[in-house]
């Protein structure tokens, strides 16, 4: 069974029944990375967009990518009332790496057969990746 879009199956419930974030969490957020008109956000993996809202009241630019179509339209439907809202339904990890120097340089179809590769990577090691990325932390740390 394929796992990668199981809860895209039922965004309804998902949405109504999943934990929220505290509101000091998104003060914290806003404040640490003084979020507001200048500043871009991007979300990969917002799901229904529980972490959502709280960006976008900031007045940010903010851009998501998720991979289920269902998750898609729900979020489009909440927000898509939002001028700074912006959502593509794409492969996130794909789409993030995408942003890197040496990938958005390399021709075709270079590009396209290293992201066949990496995909099929991806597939074989059990359709799961752990990044360890640290710079969030780093941002949320910054002193004022």
């Amino acid at each position: 069974m394929d796992f990668c879009k199981t809860f895209d199956k039922i965004p309804e419930r998902f949405d109504k029944y999943r934990p929220r974030y505290c509101k000091e969490l998104f003060q914290e957020l806003e404040m640490a990375c003084e979020l507001n008109f200048g500043k871009k956000v991007l979300e990969i993996g917002p799901g229904t967009g529980q972490a959502t809202e709280p960006i976008l009241k900031t007045g940010c630019d903010y851009t998501a990518i998720e991979l289920g179509e269902n998750f898609t339209a729900l979020m489009e439907d909440k927000f898509g009332c939002y001028q700074n809202f912006h959502i593509v339904n794409a492969d996130e990890y794909i789409c993030y790496i995408s942003t890197h120097c040496d990938h958005i340089t390399l021709e075709k179809p270079y590009k396209s057969n290293f992201y066949a590769g990496i995909r099929k990577a991806i597939m074989e090691a059990g359709n799961e990746i752990i990044i360890t990325d640290t710079i969030p932390l780093y941002l949320v740390q910054k002193p004022l």
